[in-house]
C-alpha cells in the first residue's frame, strides 16, 4: 500500500498535464499512487500518460461530473491514508510530498496542510508570489472571510474526508470543505514555496459575478451559523466583522460599515474601529491607491491585521 495517493483530476488540461505529471513522478518522495481522473475532456489524454512507463500511475476516466463529484470518485479510489491535491495544470517543487508528508507524520494533530505557491502564466513565467499564515488559529480566523489555503496544494488525511462525507457538490468546493474540518482537525501552511500555480484562459472562464456570489454566500452562512449557534461574544463578533471585511475589500464600503457596526456593538476594538472608519469616511481615498496600485500607502493595514487579533483587544 503506497504511503501517499496523489489525486490529479483532468477536465481539458491536454497542454499541461505532461509538465504536472513530470513533477510528481521525480518527487525526492516516492512510495507514493499517482491517479490521474480525466472528468470527461473533450480531448482525452491518455496517449500522453502511455508515455510514461511508471507503475505508480494509474489512469481513469469518467463522464464529466464536475471537480466536486471527480475528487469524491479520486478518494474512494485511493489507497493510502494522506491524499495529496494536484490541479493538471500545475507544477509540484521538487520536495513537496516529502516536506508535508514528514510534517503529518510528527504532528498527529493536524489534518491539513498546504504551502506557499509562485503564481505562473501559460509560458511558465513567474508573475508573483503569494505566502500564507501558518498558525492554525490565524487561518481559522481568515477562513471566516477568505480562503486562505491553496487547494492544489493540500495534503489532507483520508479519515478527516470521510468523515465530512468529502467535498460538497458546490462552486467553491475546497473553502466549503475547509470550513467544515475547522472543528475536527488543524490547519498548517508549509513556509515554503511548494507548488507553482498556472493561471491561463481555460481556468480563468469562471464567471466572475456568478463566482463573487458564491464566496459571498459562503462567507453569509458561515457566519450565519456562528451567530446562531455560539453564546460566546468573540465568535459572534468574528462573524460580523468576517462579512464586513469581504464586503470591505470588495468595495461594497456601506454593506460593509454596517456589519462593522453590529460587530462594534458587541465590542469596541481598534481593528474594527479602523475598518469601520475607512469604510465609512475614507473608501475614496482606498479606491484610489487600490485603482493606481499604490500599495504601499496602505501597507500598515496589513500589518495591523498580522499583529492585532481579537483575542488582544477583547
Amino acid at each position: 500500500m503506497p504511503k501517499i495517493s496523489v489525486l490529479l483530476p483532468v477536465y481539458n488540461s491536454v497542454g499541461y498535464i505532461k509538465e504536472a505529471i513530470e513533477s510528481v513522478l521525480i518527487q525526492t518522495f516516492s512510495d507514493f499512487e499517482l491517479l490521474i481522473i480525466d472528468d470527461g475532456s473533450d480531448y482525452k489524454c491518455d496517449k500522453i500518460i502511455k508515455v510514461f512507463d511508471d507503475n505508480r500511475i494509474k489512469y481513469f476516466e469518467k463522464e464529466h461530473t464536475g471537480l466536486p463529484n471527480t475528487l469524491n470518485y479520486g478518494i474512494r479510489l485511493a489507497e493510502a491514508e494522506l491524499i495529496a491535491r494536484m490541479d493538471a495544470d500545475d507544477i509540484a517543487m521538487k520536495n513537496r510530498l516529502e516536506i508535508q508528508y514528514n510534517f503529518l507524520l510528527e504532528n498527529n494533530d493536524y489534518g491539513v496542510v498546504g504551502g506557499n505557491f509562485i503564481l505562473i502564466n501559460e509560458y511558465g513565467e513567474t508573475l508573483s508570489k503569494v505566502i500564507y499564515s501558518s498558525n492554525d488559529s490565524e487561518i481559522k480566523e481568515q477562513l471566516n472571510y477568505f480562503c486562505c489555503i491553496c487547494h492544489p496544494s493540500i495534503m489532507i488525511r483520508k479519515d478527516l474526508l470521510n468523515k465530512v462525507n468529502g467535498y460538497n457538490n458546490v462552486k467553491i468546493e475546497d473553502w466549503d470543505l475547509y470550513l467544515r474540518l475547522k472543528g475536527l482537525t488543524k490547519f498548517y501552511n508549509i513556509p515554503q514555496y511548494l507548488i507553482k500555480l498556472r493561471i491561463h484562459s481555460n481556468n480563468l472562464s469562471k464567471p466572475t459575478e456568478e463566482f463573487k456570489q458564491a464566496e459571498e454566500d459562503i462567507v453569509r452562512e458561515n457566519a450565519k451559523k456562528i451567530i446562531q449557534n455560539s453564546n460566546n461574544s468573540l465568535d459572534i463578533l468574528v462573524a460580523y466583522f468576517s462579512i464586513g471585511h469581504y464586503l470591505y475589500y470588495n468595495q461594497r464600503f456601506e454593506e460593509a460599515n454596517e456589519a462593522f457596526n453590529k460587530a462594534l456593538r458587541i465590542k469596541k476594538t481598534i481593528r474594527i474601529y479602523r475598518y469601520y472608519f475607512f469604510s465609512k469616511y475614507l473608501k475614496n481615498i482606498v479606491i484610489f491607491y487600490r485603482k493606481h496600485k499604490v500599495y504601499k500607502i496602505l501597507a500598515f493595514l496589513k500589518y495591523f491585521d498580522k499583529n492585532a487579533k481579537f483575542t488582544k483587544s477583547i
